[in-house]
């Protein structure tokens, strides 16, 4: 899942916890998260948000226990493909790769349809043009 869709997700669920202060810094950690640059950073940060907001929730509030256990289900252990390290070397978010997409259609084969042979010639041009 991509982080904006993600974000968007966790924030219709934040905002039922009726503490604007908390889900602000809710949110902050959880973009700190997001900036995990590999798995085991995100596995040991995940780890320490979970006893960070653990220990913080002394009163128990059954709102913040209900988006804790939804996080951690949902963002930590179903879906957590939304890091930043995930995947190396590739565009971490959506537009990223659109905006990939739509250089190697404009700058290479002008959207047009072409046989294979022409195809691998304009993208050994195209490739060669962007290494250099």
């Amino acid at each position: 899942m991509c982080w904006a869709h993600m974000k968007k997700k966790v924030e219709n669920r934040i905002c039922h916890l009726d503490n604007k202060d908390i889900e602000k810094e809710l949110m902050k950690d959880i973009k700190m998260l997001h900036l995990s640059s590999s798995k085991s950073v995100f596995k040991l940060a995940s780890s320490l948000f979970m006893k960070k907001w653990n220990m913080n929730n002394k009163q128990k509030k059954q709102s913040i226990l209900d988006f804790l256990n939804y996080f951690d289900n949902e963002w930590l252990q179903s879906n957590d493909g939304w890091y930043e390290g995930i995947q190396m070397y590739a565009p971490s978010r959506k537009k990223a790769l659109e905006a990939t997409n739509k250089a190697i259609k404009d700058d290479g084969i002008f959207r047009e349809r072409h046989v294979l042979s022409r195809f691998l010639t304009i993208s050994l041009t195209m490739i060669n043009s962007w290494s250099t």
